[in-house]
């Protein structure tokens, strides 16, 4: 059975993983990798990010149904200052029928706010509500409910 809520996500050490596994958890909603068995966390799989992130025509890999979706969560971390590859090809390709779009980015490098504004611009050409684009600081080991309970509380999610 499919939920109206979807949370998709990229991870490449498992960080952004257990972030997106949470909040599936916590909005009751379908969890989805977006480039599942790709990118490992070793060097091969940075030299993986290096290509990706210098070939923007790349579509989707997996992409899930939009199809009566009323929210769609997306996690990536960012990769070389902007969102991982798989994250904005998924983006581009789809069409969210006016879902609410939430966006979290786990990061432990820099993000610009062009970054963000961006990939709200992205969001929103291709017919959703965006909630938000939000850089989060999330390190191995960390207490995903400390980092994520308040976010979801600003926008009024359970």
């Amino acid at each position: 059975m499919t939920h109206e809520r979807l949370v998709a996500y990229v991870s490449r050490t498992g960080t952004t993983a257990a972030a997106a596994s949470w909040l599936a958890a916590r909005l009751d909603a379908d969890l989805h990798d977006l480039a599942p068995h790709r990118y490992l966390p070793d060097l091969l799989g940075l030299v993986r990010v290096a290509g990706d992130v210098l070939d923007l025509t790349q579509e989707p890999a997996h992409a899930p149904t939009l199809a009566g979706r009323r929210l769609v969560v997306l996690c990536a971390p960012i990769w070389f200052l902007d969102a991982a590859p798989p994250l904005r090809a998924f983006v581009r390709a789809s069409r969210f029928r006016g879902a609410d779009v939430l966006v979290v980015l786990t990061m432990t490098s820099l993000c610009s706010a062009r970054t963000l504004r961006s990939l709200r611009a992205d969001i929103v050409a291709a017919d959703a509500r965006c909630l938000g684009v939000h850089a989060v600081r999330v390190r191995p080991g960390d207490a995903l409910s400390d980092l994520l309970t308040p976010l979801l509380s600003a926008l009024h999610l359970p």
